[in-house]
Parts: structure tokens; sequence; C-alpha cells
């Protein structure tokens, strides 16, 4: 595969972009073989991945310097099927632009709730006492759909579902079931991982929450570039998620259409671009 791909461009491909959602680190090994210079396109660079020469994660901004520097003398490069900085998969991107549900005022907002798999620090149950505060504060209404890990703690969630309309909580999602639960849904509030780029892909607005130090260029890339109300989990409380509901209220028309132009299945193409030029 790697070979068919490659092997004709051997004379003017010297740096390869590869995607984390289509290729491991074996991969990598074989390019690396071929003679090809590795980027890796990655949500977290782990040291697993350390294989490849360079490691991209999704702050760009702060790393293009860096990485425009090691590859100055690589003026070319390919990209591997559409490798995507934006992390979107076909399921996602095959649904591009497509999800901004309408609300009527009388109906309850349709809110999704996700912070990865694990949530060593809680974050799902906390943003959930604060949403149900600030929605009672605002006489506002809520079904919420909560996708989960491990982390979770049962009797916590059912305490603080009864605050809602009503609460579905989904485990074990393929990209498929994700992409299909995010077009049923007004918008979301999530870590500014891997996710984000996958709601903007469909156009889906959302409250961003730097939960992790390695999610920080998400974040502020997210604030600069789209004027989003991002925040930080350790100053996360009622009154700045009251503060980023107004402005996700008034703005998640416009950011629906912003985020999904931006988001459009070319980010490894943008990144080519940045790093190489």
């Amino acid at each position: 595969m790697l070979e068919s791909l490659l092997g004709a461009s051997r004379d003017h491909t010297r740096a390869v972009i590869v995607d984390q959602y289509d290729y491991e680190a074996a991969d990598m090994r074989a390019i690396q073989g071929m003679g090809f210079k590795c980027l890796w396109v990655a949500d977290e660079p782990e040291a697993s991945h350390a294989v490849a020469d360079w490691v991209l994660s999704p702050g760009v901004g702060a790393q293009a310097p860096a990485i425009r520097h090691r590859l100055k003398s690589f003026r070319e490069g390919q990209i591997l099927q559409g490798a995507s900085f934006a992390l979107v998969r076909g399921d996602f991107t095959s649904r591009h632009g497509s999800a901004l549900v309408e609300k009527t005022a009388s109906e309850p907002w349709k809110l999704l709730i996700m912070f990865g798999g694990t949530d060593a620090r809680g974050a799902t149950i906390h943003t959930l006492e604060l949403l149900a505060e600030v929605l009672a504060g605002c006489g506002e209404r809520a079904q919420i759909e909560l996708v989960s890990g491990v982390g979770l703690q049962p009797h916590a969630l059912d305490r603080v579902a009864k605050k809602f309309d009503g609460l579905r909580l989904h485990t074990g999602l393929s990209s498929a079931d994700m992409a299909e639960l995010m077009t049923r849904v007004h918008g979301a509030i999530t870590a500014c991982g891997g996710t984000v780029g996958e709601l903007a892909t469909l156009g889906v607005p959302f409250i961003g929450i730097q939960v992790a130090g390695n999610q920080g260029p998400t974040a502020e890339a997210l604030k600069e570039l789209f004027g989003l109300a991002v925040l930080d989990y350790a100053s996360f409380d009622e009154d700045t998620l009251g503060a980023a509901w107004k402005i996700y209220c008034a703005q998640r028309q416009p950011w629906s259409k912003l985020l999904s132009q931006a988001y459009d299945g070319r980010g490894a193409a943008r990144v080519i671009e940045a790093v190489c030029s």
C-alpha cells in the first residue's frame, strides 16, 4: 500500500504528512525506511509516536516556526489519504456543515456533553451541576446527550440527571454513531481535544473547556481565530459558564458557519503550506 502510494513520488517527495487516524507507528517506520521524512499529525503527541521525525499537535500556530525551520530544505511533500489537521474522519467530513439544528423558543435545548473516556478530573459531573444552575437562572431547560467513559460515577450522575428534562448516557460509540449523535443536538460543551474538530466539521457550535495542559494550543486557537467561548477548567465556575452561555446563545449561528468553513477537510494541506513554504 505505502509502496504504491509513494513509489512514484520518490524523485520529488521529501517529506510525508501522516494522519493519526489512518496510519500507525509501523507505517511511519516503513515510510522512513523508504527514505522519507515523516511529519505526524496527532491529537496528543505521545512518546509511542516518537518514531516520526516531527510531531505536530493541534497547536500549529505555536509550533509552525520550529517545524518550518526543520523542514526548510523540504519544499515538496505528499499527503496520505487527505490527512487532516482538524482530525476529521470520513464519518464527519461526509456530513460537513450539515448540523446546525434550529431551536424553537418553546423547546428545551438539546446539548451534548463530553470530556473524553477517562475524565480523571470529574469535569462531566461538575459541568452538569453548573449548567443546571445557569439554565435555571435564565429560565431555560435542557435535554442532555452525555458521552462518557470509565471515569463517570453512576451515583453522581443519578443525582444531577434529575435537574434536566432528560439525560441519556452514551458509551462505546463508533465514529459514525458519534457523528449521527452530533447532528441531533443544538450545541455542545466539551473539552478542547480532538472532539472540537469533529464538532466544527459538522458545524455544531460549542463551548470549549481546557481541561488538560496539552489542550492549551487548541483552546487559544479557538479563542483567537474564531472568537469562541473557551474556558479554563482551573477557573471554571457558575459565573464563567453563565457568561459563556450568553455569548453562545447570541453567536451560535455565526459560529456554526465560521467553524464549518475553517474545518473543511483540507487541514493537512494547510499544514504543509504553513510549514514548508
